[in-house]
């Protein structure tokens, strides 16, 4: 802990130490019990030296002598009055500038504490901008972005000295850049239907490195072997769904559309579900109603169908067909058709309506 310390009397004595050079000061015979003394912990102001405990040792009663006799004294006359009126004033004025003089060193150790602070050291500040520009880069790459991280890159480049990275992250958005445009032409030749087995494979194989699931290659072997049209079905909305994660807009939407116009709409519903949520998710909400109506054209009695055309159309406000589809759903379906409405949130126009909470009461 720090301490101020200022002789009264002597302005140009005054400074501050740490609390053992304090008490040796006081030890020394350097500091006496009337000279002031302020820290910051305390902030009590500035106060005698004598008021610190400790500080001077207190004086026993052993060790103070005992009068050997009392002897009256008689006061001498008063002296005429001298200029010690004015040692008060003095003294005041001193503890002012004393103050005043803390005060200064106080705010000059705070301006130098600040700026510390706010230049750090300039390897440090390096170093910690090429881990964040490398964690962005790496971020790009993951995304199959290579023109973002390409122009990272050129950033980094002004930080990396000692092309640590440079040559390393410039050979991976090469090798991306290869493998998209790759990419685009198979699947140029995937819709043009001159997809060879061996170009297929590789198309597969290119987005099963980009995290691709199994049921991706499931779809690239229904387009290789084209054996029924459900195959084709799960190829099409499987590279949908893979094209969504990459965030390649255009190429989900036309792969969706694929599926549409291969779609018999026969079958399990669970492929036609998905597609109409990947349309609703695209803002196709009325394509997504039309799907499933010719569904259910063909599978009347399909109550998980129904309930998630009863879900589309009161999350588009239709809500008087969504009773009728629901009602439908619970007819053909069972209770676990009413929890599942219950729990969907995309019931919520209605969920308040008597005529609701009546409908999906679990007997």
């Amino acid at each position: 802990m720090q301490w101020f310390y200022a002789h009264l009397g002597d302005t140009d004595n005054r400074g501050v130490v740490e609390q053992e050079e304090l008490f040796e000061m006081a030890r020394k015979g350097k500091l006496g019990p009337s000279d002031l003394v302020w820290n910051q912990q305390e902030d009590v102001g500035w106060v005698p030296a004598s008021s610190v405990r400790g500080l001077f040792p207190e004086p026993s009663e052993e060790n103070i002598p005992a009068p050997e006799k009392e002897i009256e004294v008689t006061a001498p006359p008063p002296e005429p009055a001298k200029s010690g009126k004015f040692i008060p004033i003095l003294l005041i004025l001193a503890l002012l500038m004393v103050t005043a003089v803390v005060y200064t060193m106080r705010e000059e150790a705070d301006r130098i504490r600040k700026e510390e602070k706010a230049t750090p050291d300039p390897e440090v500040a390096r170093s910690n901008k090429i881990t964040k520009l490398v964690k962005q880069i790496d971020s790009a790459l993951t995304n199959d972005n290579p023109k973002k991280a390409a122009s990272l890159l050129t950033e980094l480049s002004e930080y990396d000295h000692e092309n640590n990275h440079t040559t390393e992250f410039s050979n991976q958005i090469d090798a991306l850049n290869a493998d998209l445009s790759q990419i685009n032409t198979l699947w140029q030749s995937l819709y043009a239907g001159t997809l060879t087995d061996k170009s297929a494979k590789t198309l597969i194989k290119l987005y099963d490195d980009r995290g691709g699931s199994s049921r991706v290659i499931d779809c690239g072997m229904g387009i290789m072997s084209n054996k029924t049209i459900t195959s084709r079905l799960h190829c099409h909305l499987s590279l949908a769904l893979l094209f969504k994660a990459l965030e390649h807009t255009e190429n989900a939407e036309n792969a969706l559309n694929q599926f549409i116009t291969n779609a018999d709409y026969k079958g399990k519903e669970d492929i036609y579900i998905e597609a109409s949520r990947m349309l609703t998710a695209q803002g196709r909400t009325k394509l997504t109603t039309e799907v499933l109506q010719k569904y259910l054209e063909n599978q009347p009695t399909n109550s998980i169908a129904w309930l998630e055309l009863a879900a589309v159309q009161s999350e588009g406000n239709t809500l008087k067909d969504s009773m009728n589809s629901l009602k439908k759903a619970i007819i053909y379906g069972n209770n676990n058709t009413k929890r599942a409405a219950v729990q969907d949130t995309r019931f919520k126009p209605i969920k308040n309506k008597r005529s609701f909470r009546k409908l999906t009461k679990v007997k």
